[in-house]
């Protein structure tokens, strides 16, 4: 079971890894040529588009991992009965996306750029439906090819077009255009694993029990878009485009980051939906060991980052975007919280107790939102930086009392979170005090070292946890070997 999550999680990763490497360096390049309130611009559309995207998808997307995986012999139906619903459900919220964006962005977009720039909801739905059926059936690899293949097709006109001095407008159009390329091609992929033999008619109340079974999905995927893109929208409208530019600054390296949390997730949600009624200590081991593993991967990262913020921003960007700093080492200091929430969501999703989880959501989900209409005003980006980190605290706080609530326990989580917090602490502390005592890269030997030091007598990296890492680099290097031949 280790070999296979591995395998599946070093396909998923390898794939995000280059089409996030790719699609981050494109965003860079965009920033710099489109100015703070030009990127500020292209920001609050993108975050609306996903957000309306999210609702196309209305928690298709693992429920049918999910169902997949444990029903493979009826995956065809599943994928018939799951086309149909996206499609009437991206139809729905096209319509709402032309009416709702043409009201909020009346003095940035006319109605006809609204329109087009909508259609990127149906390829965006293709691509979400190949996403579920393949991980269902855990073929990892061609998910991570088919990554890699829609973000060059995507990036690259809207790029080139800027490049070439287009208007933000009509290059916009192009990206969203040239994103029914890879979704036909998802589209034709998924019929010959999934979908050869296609059921004659479609049964009405297949679509009505996956809409029913979606529900707590949806929502929860909804109300994670809000949280994420409500900053955002809230930015753009109390503070304008300039303050979503230096914003979105800062999250594009923690969003380029959510690639390696989201791998997982769906890599461990078909592995944990079976294990949970067939060996619940293999259940329980799974989540923790991914949770620590996680954590301790992208700690090195989090604190050399947020203590060489200021750099980092100036290197990538421009001198224009330095207040985005601030609120870089803030949403950083999130990140270590959701690649930690990460692995617990796979438990509440595979246990189904996704119902008794939503209110909970909803209530985090409110908190953010006024967090963030409290703060903003005041503290500008810092303030939305701030708010999202307080709510993804909380989260962890519900997350755990879910654990014990499915597990019967959450000892070990808490344990584990507590010796994390310690090691951040001290190796940050450690970090802080030798910044200044020689150049870039020497100044941070001390606190790596301080952190390995660390690891090893709090005991945070078992043999278990060894072995995992040696097969993980293993495959890597297999693939990467493969790649060069």
């Amino acid at each position: 079971m280790i070999a296979r999550i591995v395998r599946n999680v070093v396909s998923l990763l390898t794939g995000h890894l280059v089409s996030k490497i790719f699609s981050l360096l494109c965003i860079i390049v965009l920033a710099k040529e489109l100015g703070v309130d030009g990127f500020g611009t292209y920001g609050a559309i993108t975050a609306s588009l996903t957000l309306f995207a999210t609702f196309a998808d209305s928690g298709l997307l693992p429920l049918v991992i999910r169902e997949v995986s444990q029903n493979h012999e009826q995956r065809t139906e599943i994928f018939v009965h799951a086309f149909v619903l996206r499609m009437l459900l991206a139809s729905v919220f096209y319509a709402a996306f032309c009416l709702g964006g043409t009201l909020y962005f009346a003095n940035t977009f006319s109605p006809a750029f609204m329109m087009g720039a909508g259609l990127f909801l149906f390829p965006e739905t293709i691509r979400k439906l190949g996403i579920s059926m393949l991980s269902g059936i855990e073929r990892m690899e061609i998910v991570a090819g088919l990554e890699i293949l829609g973000s060059v097709v995507r990036y690259l006109p809207l790029l080139a077009a800027i490049l070439l001095g287009l208007p933000l407008r009509s290059a916009f159009l192009l990206f969203v255009f040239a994103w029914g390329v890879p979704a036909l091609v998802w589209l034709f992929t998924v019929r010959r694993y999934c979908g050869r033999r296609l059921p004659g008619t479609i049964e009405f109340a297949r679509l009505r029990s996956l809409l029913y079974e979606a529900y707590p999905f949806g929502a929860m995927s909804i109300l994670a878009m809000i949280y994420f893109k409500a900053d955002i929208l809230m930015l753009n409208h109390m503070q304008g485009s300039g303050a979503v530019g230096l914003y979105e600054a800062a999250w594009k390296f923690i969003e380029a980051s959510m690639f390696v949390p989201v791998s997982l997730v769906n890599v461990l949600l078909p592995v944990m939906s079976r294990t949970f009624h067939e060996d619940r200590d293999s259940y329980t081991t799974i989540y923790i060991h991914a949770a620590r593993i996680l954590t301790l991967s992208v700690f090195p990262i989090i604190l050399t980052a947020s203590l060489f913020r200021n750099e980092i921003i100036l290197l990538v960007y421009t001198q224009d975007y330095l207040p985005a700093a601030s609120v870089l080492g803030l949403l950083l200091w999130s990140l270590f919280v959701i690649f930690l929430n990460a692995p617990l969501g796979s438990v509440i999703a595979s246990s189904k107790h996704m119902h008794a989880f939503l209110p909970f959501a909803v209530g985090n989900t409110l908190v953010n939102i006024a967090l963030n209409a409290l703060l903003i005003p005041k503290y500008s980006v810092t303030g939305a930086g701030a708010a999202t980190l307080m709510t993804e605290c909380l989260s962890f706080i519900i997350h755990l009392h879910f654990i014990k609530k499915i597990t019967g326990t959450a000892a070990p989580l808490i344990t584990l979170t507590g010796k994390l917090l310690l090691l951040g602490i001290v190796s940050w502390l450690t970090g802080y005090f030798s910044i200044s005592s020689a150049i870039f890269p020497l100044n941070i030997l001390p606190m790596l070292g301080v952190y390995a030091l660390a690891v090893f007598f709090l005991k945070l990296f078992d043999r278990q946890d060894q072995q995992v890492c040696r097969e993980f680099l293993q495959k890597i290097a297999v693939k990467f070997s493969a790649g060069a031949c």
